[in-house]
C-alpha cells in the first residue's frame, strides 16, 4: 500500500501550444512511480513507460534524456532511439501566442493520406535534420525544416505562419511550428532579439497577443533534486 502522498508542481511550460507540456508531465509522473516503486528504473523502462503513455518516443524520450533524440518506435515494440549532445551554439526563440490550438483539433485538420512526392519530400528532410544535428551541420537546418506534411495544413490556423517561415538572417537556422502547434520555434545561431521581434510583428498584424522565450538546448533530462534537511 503506498503512503499518502501530495505533491508541489511548479510549471513553466504553457499548455496546449505545442512545447510537450504532456511529455513533462509524463516524465514527472513516471519518475514518481519508480521512485515509489521503491526498485529503480532503467533507462530503458523509463522510456518505454513514457513513450506508452505519450502513443509515441517523440516527445516524451527527450523531456527524459534531454539533448537531441532521434527516435522510432513500432506497435507493441520498445523504443528505439539515439541521444546525442545539442551543437554548443545551437539556441531557440520560442514565440507563444494566445491562440487556442488543441492538439485533437491540429490533429484533425490533417489529411488521411498524403501524395507520393509530399511523402518522399519529407523523408527525405527528416533524414538531413537528424544528419544535420548528429554532425552538428546546423548551416543545413533550414533544409532540413521545411515539411509538406503538417505544417501547410495547420497554417490556417497560425495567421501569418508562412511568412514567419520565409524569414531569413545569418544567424537563423530555420523557422518552423513547434510541435502541431501554435508555437513558432526559430533555431538561431544567437540570440539575436531582431529574430523574435519579426516573428511577433507578423502575428501582431493579426492582432494575436505573444510571448517570447528565448531558450538554450538543454543538455539534461531528469533530475532529482535533494531538498536537503
Amino acid at each position: 500500500m503506498l503512503p499518502p502522498l501530495d505533491i508541489a508542481v511548479t510549471n513553466d511550460i504553457p499548455l496546449g501550444k505545442g512545447l510537450g507540456g504532456s511529455a513533462a508531465a509524463a516524465v514527472l509522473g513516471v519518475a514518481i512511480g519508480a521512485k515509489l516503486r521503491g526498485s529503480p528504473a532503467d533507462e530503458a523502462e523509463l522510456a518505454q513507460t513514457i513513450a506508452e503513455i505519450e502513443g509515441h518516443p517523440d516527445n516524451g524520450i527527450p523531456a527524459l534524456l534531454g539533448g537531441i533524440v532521434v527516435a522510432a518506435q513500432a506497435p507493441g515494440e520498445p523504443p528505439s532511439y539515439l541521444r546525442f549532445a545539442p551543437p554548443p551554439e545551437l539556441r531557440a526563440f520560442v514565440v507563444v501566442p494566445q491562440i487556442e490550438m488543441p492538439t485533437v483539433e491540429a490533429r484533425a485538420i490533417l489529411p488521411a493520406s498524403y501524395s507520393r512526392r509530399d511523402t518522399v519530400y519529407n523523408i527525405q528532410r527528416a533524414a538531413l535534420l537528424g544528419a544535420a544535428f548528429a554532425s552538428g551541420r546546423c548551416d543545413l537546418l533550414r533544409a532540413a525544416m521545411h515539411d509538406r506534411i503538417h505544417q501547410p495544413y495547420r497554417a490556417s490556423f497560425v495567421p501569418g505562419l508562412e511568412e514567419m517561415i520565409a524569414l531569413d538572417g545569418p544567424d537563423i537556422y530555420g523557422i518552423a511550428l513547434s510541435g502541431a502547434g501554435p508555437s513558432v520555434i526559430a533555431l538561431v545561431r544567437r540570440a539575436d532579439p531582431a529574430i523574435p521581434a519579426a516573428i511577433e510583428a507578423i502575428f501582431t498584424r493579426s492582432g494575436v497577443v505573444t510571448r517570447t522565450y528565448d531558450l538554450a538546448i538543454a543538455d539534461t533530462g531528469l533530475r532529482e533534486v535533494g531538498l536537503g534537511a
